[in-house]
């Protein structure tokens, strides 16, 4: 596996997810990824005993990445090569196609992969390079192939998988101060603009004065942080807001929440929307990426059309507070679709079958 970042996210997350499926059921793997820019994932992964090797990430140019690939190589020596996100795609790819390794590509991420000459110019290299393009969603999908200016049929969808743990409610709830009736909504995510939480602290506050609500965001520091804590205090609701950081209890803070919101202004195919389905949890996101294909409206989840704006959000919320049995509905009905269509058993299915040629990518 290679990765261009060890962050605490979703493709880290799928990445360590496969990664222990593929080694249960008997094939070895190691890691290739950056010693900066986040340390979960590779820390994780030396923890679990896989072989981890690292480069310094730095520049448009960068050596270090090669070389080390090529290190790993030596060392692991691979059947396959599976590299994530468009960094290691463009190296990864070079390097497999030296070596005569088949390579895999998997995309998960935004806009910002393709934003520049240079980038887009890699990845149709290495795209034609690879013996399989992974798309996680029909809506990256047609992205790629139009900004790419390739077809549709070169890249692959294919769900990312979670193990759906079930996390502990009460003791959660106690830990973090959350009264035994107050209605708890959580968002999970890096804390950046795309991932827009604070439309969801807008529309919690929008709630008629006398609910009793508390809002949950856990994910990594960024971008939002300071402006979370300064709308929180803007509209005056401190108190009911709690940024959590970054969390390795997922599960238990789901267990915690009574719904869970993802408005995102972007998204793939996100793993932290596969664990709330899992969780059973009543769910609204907005209708961007591939969420409204995981999330059929009014079925799985709700879905809004305009993730900015927090006064149809704080209906969609304010309607399934007061609707308990809905929110039973809704979640019975993610949870089920998440366990038959996007369990970690699945994912690797699919991958392996990739990975041994079984199945025709594209024609």
């Amino acid at each position: 596996m290679l990765t261009e970042t060890s962050r605490l996210g979703g493709a880290e997350v799928m990445i360590r997810n496969l990664s222990l499926d593929l080694r249960a059921r008997g094939h070895e793997v190691g890691l290739v990824a950056p010693s900066n820019g986040g340390d979960w994932l590779h820390l994780q992964m030396a923890k679990d005993g896989f072989p981890v090797w690292q480069f310094a990430l730095r520049g448009a140019i960068n050596p270090d990445i090669t070389g080390t690939i090529r290190r790993a190589i030596a060392e692991f020596k691979p059947d396959i090569m599976h590299s994530h996100l468009w960094v290691m795609a463009a190296y990864g790819g070079y390097v497999a196609w030296l070596a005569k390794i088949p390579h895999v590509i998997t995309m998960h991420g935004d806009a910002t992969e393709t934003q520049y000459l240079r980038r887009r110019v890699a990845l149709r290299l290495a795209f034609a390079r690879a013996k399989v393009v992974v798309v996680v969603s029909e809506t990256m999908q047609q992205d790629l192939a139009k900004v790419l200016g390739i077809s549709k049929s070169r890249m692959l969808v294919v769900d990312n998988g979670s193990s759906l743990p079930q996390g502990d409610r009460d003791a959660t709830r106690e830990a973090l101060g959350l009264g035994t009736l107050q209605f708890t909504a959580l968002c999970v995510g890096s804390q950046g603009p795309r991932k827009n939480h604070w439309t969801v602290l807008k529309a919690m506050a929008l709630l008629p004065r006398e609910t009793d609500w508390s809002l949950l965001v856990a994910g990594p520091h960024g971008e939002s942080t300071q402006l979370l804590a300064d709308e929180a205090a803007r509209l005056g609701v401190e108190g009911r807001f709690k940024n959590l950081g970054p969390r390795h209890d997922v599960a238990d803070l789901l267990a915690a929440s009574d719904l869970f919101v993802m408005p995102s202004l972007w998204e793939g195919m996100p793993v932290a929307l596969v664990e709330a389905m899992g969780a059973g949890k009543p769910i609204v996101v907005s209708r961007v990426g591939g969420m409204p294909v995981m999330i059929r409206h009014g079925v799985d989840g709700i879905i809004v059309d305009d993730p900015l704006d927090e006064g149809q959000l704080s209906t969609q919320i304010g309607a399934l507070i007061l609707d308990p049995e809905r929110r039973v509905k809704l979640g019975e009905s993610a949870r089920a679709k998440a366990r038959a269509q996007y369990s970690v058993t699945a994912m690797t299915d699919t991958y392996l079958e990739l990975y041994q040629g079984r199945e025709r990518a594209y024609a």
